[in-house]
């Protein structure tokens, strides 16, 4: 079992999801911040027990020390709000319990997207990114829960009532950081109790959209070299790195983007009557007018 955390490492916030919602944008932004550190890499994936349920997978992660855990914030200083991005805690049922038990006081950031979109985009990333899904968009989201499931908004946010009080947490519709992202992130800084006269840069610029990649194995190859320079207490290198392009660069010759298909009209509805039931709970708790995603 893992050890008491939260006297050995000044946690202030977890973003917990939804996968392929606005996450990365917003890691981002924050991370620019004077008063935000971000850890590398963004998503730690430490409190969740499973990494794909598709694949039925275990995290290998979930059992490593809290000493593994902490080399990935070694590069925040002592004045900073400290926190990670990991989008499989909010759909993960173990994570809530594990994050509460070391963490009771944690700031919760959420981001929502119609979860529609938001199952096929994470489909495209598996299938055009990572290269592990084959089969279609309208086969894959009737046989694997997993596509579905994460979309369940309402029933994994009650996962984390019974732990943590609403006031701990903050939620961002993807819809508002598209369409207002300045008083998106303001919004956060002032969640966070942080300066709210900082402006990061690029907040217009779209953030992680979905691309296909011609080899997987360079972006392989960076995650190991990141690790390494992670053991070594090197996470500041790993920041320098991304900060003057050198991920930028690399990525932009192995990476293209692709237009989107449209979901056919069958799945769409299949879909829509799937998720009916649980938008129309989550409008009740968030008293929000979900109604864009019913259409």
């Amino acid at each position: 079992m893992k050890s008491k955390l939260n006297n050995k490492i000044k946690l202030n916030f977890i973003g917990i999801g939804a996968q392929r919602s606005g996450t990365t944008w917003l890691a981002e932004k924050l991370d620019q911040h004077p008063k935000i550190c971000i850890s590398v890499p963004k998503e730690i994936c430490y409190f969740n027990k499973k990494r794909s349920y598709i694949h039925n997978s275990m995290n290998e992660n979930y059992k490593k020390s809290f000493n593994w855990y902490r080399k990935r914030f070694a590069h925040c200083k002592t004045n900073q709000k400290q926190g990670e991005f990991s989008t499989i805690y909010l759909f993960d049922k173990y994570a809530p319990r594990n994050i509460y038990k070391h963490f009771p006081n944690i700031k919760i950031i959420i981001c929502l997207r119609n979860p529609i979109n938001r199952a096929y985009s994470q489909y495209r990333v598996y299938n055009k990114y990572y290269k592990v899904e084959e089969r279609s968009f309208e086969k894959v989201v009737r046989v694997e829960e997993e596509y579905r499931e994460r979309g369940l908004y309402y029933k994994q946010l009650t996962r984390y009532l019974k732990y943590f009080n609403k006031s701990q947490m903050h939620i961002i519709l993807f819809k508002k950081i598209k369409n207002e992202p300045d008083k998106t992130i303001k919004d956060v800084y002032q969640f966070l109790e942080v300066d709210g006269s900082f402006e990061p840069e690029g907040l217009e610029k779209r953030t992680n959209a979905s691309k296909s990649v011609k080899t997987t194995s360079i972006p392989r190859l960076m995650g190991i070299f990141s690790e390494l320079l992670i053991s070594l207490n090197l996470s500041w290198l790993i920041r320098l790195l991304k900060n003057i392009g050198i991920k930028k660069f690399i990525m932009q010759f192995i990476t293209k983007r692709r237009k989107h298909q449209k979901i056919d009209t069958q799945t769409e509805n299949y879909l829509k009557n799937f998720y009916q039931e649980d938008i129309e709970n989550l409008e009740k708790l968030l008293n929000k007018d979900l109604s864009h995603w019913k259409c």
